[in-house]
């Protein structure tokens, strides 16, 4: 009877094994091909094992597998764990699906059963993706009601749900709450709170905090960069070109998104000449161009009066893999306008259409 016992052990444990090898390699479908298996050969799947399915349908994105898993626990009396239900919750997080992670959070409430940090930082992703801010924040404080400490995970991804929202000061008042719990804030942390500020065209509140990082010592990277130099795009297109500059000497890695935003920043200057440099500076540092980049050069050159050079660089968008939009469409159109070259405008507005 024991050898028995063993042998049935052994294949428990080896089905379980195999579960979890292929929720690894993101294959949910033979997961789950493995526990109907067990269950059809009276190899009763224990709560080890329906956590492994879990998680490979989590890893698969496939919420609705992992819901009707933790319902078929329940049916089959294997009482679900606190690993249970955050693999459960993960896979509603991954899936963006936000209303039915916060849902299992109270779940577990009601059955005395404490949510990790990891648990509550996935229903909270769930929300930012699902651009639900307030229910970010809510999360975190319920966290600190059951006196699960936030971590810098959390801020980060409520302060990115506010961001998203365009609520510029609870992305500040989250950011300002990191360090009264003594919590580090990291660059992420910083960087979408700069980038909130850009999003609620808050240019003074972006340089406040760009000097926050400095008095830190806290190192800015070129994401950083793009969006301080952004934010200042709003009201101050003079600082975004010295950020630039000064940006240039102390990061070697300039990004698209940076450039872009110092071209804007040219573009509302009337700086054409500026424009073309730092369009030509992409090229050469190996920059993707972006429509953003030549938008605004082609809109330089049309504030500057100069419509054969925007014409030019429209050419150079119609034959790049960028393409061309309706804002580069307008740009060059009107540079044509500007200089009193209307069939030019004319034929434009033809071959786009």
């Amino acid at each position: 009877m024991s050898s028995r016992r063993d042998h049935q052990q052994r294949k428990h444990a080896i089905s379980t094994v195999a579960i979890t090898n292929f929720g690894e390699a993101q294959q949910w479908q033979q997961a789950l091909g493995i526990l109907e298996a067990m269950q059809q050969h009276y190899l009763l799947p224990n709560v080890i094992s329906y956590n492994a399915a879990i998680s490979a349908c989590e890893k698969g994105k496939r919420w609705q597998h992992a819901f009707a898993l933790l319902r078929d626990m329940q049916t089959r009396e294997v009482t679900p764990k606190v690993t249970s239900y955050s693999a459960c919750i993960s896979a509603c997080g991954k899936s963006s699906e936000w209303q039915h992670a916060v849902a299992l959070h109270e779940v577990m409430q009601s059955r005395s059963l404490l949510p990790s940090v990891v648990s509550y930082n996935t229903s909270i992703s769930a929300c930012e993706k699902g651009e639900q801010w307030q229910q970010a924040i809510g999360l975190l404080g319920v966290m600190r009601d059951n006196h699960v400490l936030p971590d810098v995970i959390s801020y980060n991804a409520t302060i990115s749900a506010c961001e998203q929202a365009g609520q510029w000061q609870w992305a500040l008042s989250q950011l300002a709450a990191i360090e009264k719990v003594h919590v580090v804030p990291s660059v992420i942390s910083c960087n979408t709170a700069i980038s909130a500020c850009k999003t609620g065209k808050q240019w003074r509140q972006a340089i406040d905090m760009l000097d926050h990082m400095r008095r830190s010592d806290m190192w800015h990277d070129f994401i950083t960069m793009g969006a301080a130099i952004s934010a200042c795009n709003a009201g101050n297109w003079e600082k975004s070109l010295s950020l630039f500059e000064e940006f240039v000497e102390h990061i070697v890695e300039t990004s698209m998104i940076a450039y872009s935003a110092v071209i804007s920043a040219c573009e509302k200057g009337g700086l054409w000449k500026q424009a073309l440099c730092f369009l030509g500076a992409m090229a050469q540092n190996g920059v993707q161009t972006d429509k953003i980049a030549f938008s605004a050069t082609i809109s330089a050159c049309e504030k500057g009066g100069e419509w054969e050079t925007a014409l030019s660089l429209f050419g150079a968008v119609l034959r790049s893999k960028v393409g061309s939009n309706t804002v580069t469409l307008s740009a060059a159109i009107s540079a044509c306008e500007k200089g009193g070259e209307w069939d030019k405008a004319l034929h434009l507005l033809t071959m786009t259409m």
